[in-house]
């Protein structure tokens, strides 16, 4: 049995700066565990974006997004059928970009 194919997960300047400002966020309230923590695991996320994109629906945002459940992000990203474009990481309070 083929083992379903993994498509390749590119970041965009918004979604840096969105990670980039998470753990700024972290680092000026003094939680330096969560500075390291949230980026990593956001990051991680992301990276399985690219097993499944299209498990992840649509949402008000016009792209994909992934909500994570261990975290309060989402994860906002488009496919074009060859790569996985990490488009924002968004607190889930935020409204959508």
């Amino acid at each position: 049995m083929s083992r379903p194919e993994t498509y390749p997960v590119a970041y965009t300047s918004d979604f840096e700066a969105d990670i980039a400002a998470i753990e700024d966020y972290f680092v000026e309230a003094g939680e330096w565990e969560l500075a390291l923590h949230h980026p990593d695991r956001i990051m991680g996320c992301a990276k399985t974006i690219g097993q499944a994109p299209l498990a992840w629906p649509v949402g008000a945002s016009g792209q994909h997004e992934r909500v994570m459940t261990d975290l309060p992000y989402r994860l906002v990203f488009g496919f074009d059928g060859k790569r996985v474009l990490m488009l924002r990481a968004k607190h889930t309070h935020r409204q959508h970009p």
